[in-house]
């Protein structure tokens, strides 16, 4: 069969829905002929697929990427939608994460390659949409999936990887935050009250963040690195302190908002777990207790560093990722500082 051939057939795949999906939950099957540039059906059917999900994504929902992992979650759903009025079942993404069925139930599972994995960004979905989405590459690490691309003669084979946020590109972040949040100068200050320096914007840092402070040597303090322990935003005033260690960064405690669950509800009203506060964070024990208002109250068995407000709270078993929520507040010092004043 000819090059064109096999690409019209991958392309009939994807909207004949029947076939498509015994292809993809049979990839592993040694019946499995080499098609097109020597990939396997189903990774034919797999690019395919992501290639009419970037088409679906350009032409009909341009707008849809409005911010962090809502708009992850979104872009899924709208995909599943789309699908869904070509005729096909399923949808595949580029995510490393992988899907398992369990008792009739759908789990959310970590990709094999550690580096890679997703299901932090991925959390907020459901069994709905588990049930529809194929990850294809989440069993690979990343060198084999290169390795496959260069055999296919991608151009992208070789491109490095992305270092810039999904949904902007490779933008400076405080640019592209300028065009929503006005920049407005102000103080910043030592923990102790001292005025060090001054920021452009309380929005623009992070909690933990050295770079971009622009603090000199200051008379009377020792030769360390200044972090962001602190944004009082009512104020604008941007807290630090020396020291990657500071005691105002740590936390062990902190309180969610409404959480979700991945298979619809919490496993327990309170569990052991392990949990990340960012991406690419390593795994932290946790107990966790599921409030009546859906909520969760969570204490981490060790200190934890910058935990951050409005910044996601994801927990796992082992592999599976259970769900998670945003970070309401914790019980960092300096956070519990600057929350009595605004009730003083």
């Amino acid at each position: 069969m000819s090059e064109a051939a096999n690409a019209a057939a991958a392309s009939e795949a994807v909207v004949d829905h029947s076939a498509h999906t015994e292809v993809a939950a049979d990839h592993g099957a040694a019946h499995v002929e080499p098609t097109l540039y020597g990939l396997e059906a189903y990774q034919v059917v797999s690019i395919a697929m992501l290639v009419l999900v970037a088409v679906m994504i350009w032409k009909k929902v341009p707008g849809m990427i409005t911010g962090g992992l809502d708009a992850k979650i979104a872009a899924i759903r709208a995909q599943l939608d789309e699908a869904k009025a070509l005729g096909a079942d399923k949808i595949a993404t580029g995510h490393y994460a992988r899907v398992r069925e369990r008792d009739g139930s759908f789990q959310l599972v970590r990709g094999a390659d550690a580096g890679k994995d997703q299901t932090y960004f991925l959390h907020q979905l459901g069994q709905a949409q588990l049930a529809a989405t194929l990850f294809p590459i989440g069993h690979l690490p990343k060198s084999e999936v290169r390795a496959l691309a260069a055999g296919a003669g991608f151009a992208t084979a070789a491109k490095k990887d992305s270092t810039g946020i999904c949904f902007i590109g490779e933008r400076d972040f405080r640019d592209f935050l300028g065009q929503y949040i006005p920049a407005k100068a102000g103080e910043i200050r030592s923990v102790d009250g001292h005025r060090v320096g001054e920021h452009s914007g309380v929005f623009y840092y992070t909690l933990g963040q050295r770079e971009g402070l622009h603090i000199g040597g200051i008379k009377g303090r020792p030769a360390a690195p200044w972090f962001v322990v602190g944004k009082d935003t009512r104020r604008n005033i941007l807290y630090v302190d020396q020291g990657i260690e500071s005691q105002w960064l740590h936390s062990r405690a902190l309180r969610s908002e409404t959480a979700h669950w991945v298979a619809g509800t919490a496993p327990a009203a309170e569990f052991r777990c392990t949990a990340k506060t960012r991406y690419r964070q390593q795994d932290v024990a946790c107990e966790v207790r599921v409030l009546t208002d859906g909520t969760l109250d969570v204490r981490f068995d060790e200190p934890q560093r910058a935990v951050t407000p409005g910044q996601s709270l994801v927990l796992y078993a082992d592999d599976v990722c259970l769900g998670g929520a945003v970070i309401a507040e914790t019980d960092a010092p300096m956070e519990i500082r600057l929350r009595q004043e605004i009730t003083a």
